[in-house]
């Protein structure tokens, strides 16, 4: 009975991690790079360059939702445990 109950909570708290991801958008800071790293340069390598770097973002992005995540489903988890050993006695 509870491992169902704790699957359903950890891939829970994945989905909730990665949907701030499609969210993700260029900041001010983002963009003024990407023009200093494609001063100069043609159009296609521009276009390489800001597809890497987005890329790049995506990844750190996703990789920190994901940790955080995986941070606070162990952190509930551990709550839950506790919850239900205080309930056993």
């Amino acid at each position: 009975m509870k491992r169902p109950f704790l699957l359903a909570v950890a891939f829970f708290s994945i989905g909730l991690a990665v949907a701030p991801m499609a969210q993700a958008s260029d900041t001010v800071f983002d963009k003024a790079s990407d023009w200093f790293a494609t001063l100069g340069k043609d159009d296609s390598e521009k276009q390489m360059i800001l597809a890497e770097r987005r890329a790049g973002r995506a990844a750190r992005q996703l990789e920190k939702s994901v940790s955080e995540g995986a941070r606070k489903t162990g952190k509930g988890l551990k709550e839950m445990g506790k919850d239900m050993e205080r309930s056993l006695d």
